[in-house]
């Protein structure tokens, strides 16, 4: 399936989904909504997905993804692989945003899109539809060379 990669989620669905998620799903659909807890729990599932996608693991997914779409939250991660050790690292310090530059191969980002059926009587849990791994780096070649 074709995806556009997310790099930064735009203004204009951050405010969209807040108001969705603190107007229409938590006041109508589900009281117990909470947007922290959510983003705590697609944090988990990025991980999970994660690991067994890097093993090749693909059988041990299935069951998390579905296809039918109710209510879906698309969430955009950035993930710096070793950023605490490099945060304590002398070089951190002297480089500045030009130093995480010299680091793009151990930048990541992650697009996972969460759905989750909200018809009435039907007991859900939010599922992924979608995860998308990719650097910029790629996204960055890839549009020097369309």
């Amino acid at each position: 399936m074709e995806f556009p990669w997310v790099v930064w989620p735009s203004l204009w669905h951050s405010i969209r989904n807040w108001i969705f998620a603190n107007l229409l799903i938590h006041r109508y659909l589900d009281q117990e909504f909470e947007m922290t807890s959510f983003k705590k729990g697609a944090i988990q599932a990025l991980v999970y997905v994660s690991q067994e996608l890097s093993k090749g693991n693909f059988e041990s997914l299935e069951g998390t993804t579905h296809e039918r779409i109710f209510v879906e939250i698309t969430m955009c991660y950035h993930i710096f692989r070793g950023f605490q050790e490099y945060v304590n690292s002398p070089s951190a310090s002297e480089g500045g945003l030009r130093a995480v530059y010299d680091n793009h191969e151990r930048i990541s980002i992650a697009n996972y899109r969460f759905i989750r059926e909200f018809t009435k009587g039907v007991v859900d849990d939010w599922t992924i539809s979608l995860a998308n791994h990719f650097k910029p780096g790629e996204h960055l070649q890839q549009a020097s060379f369309s």
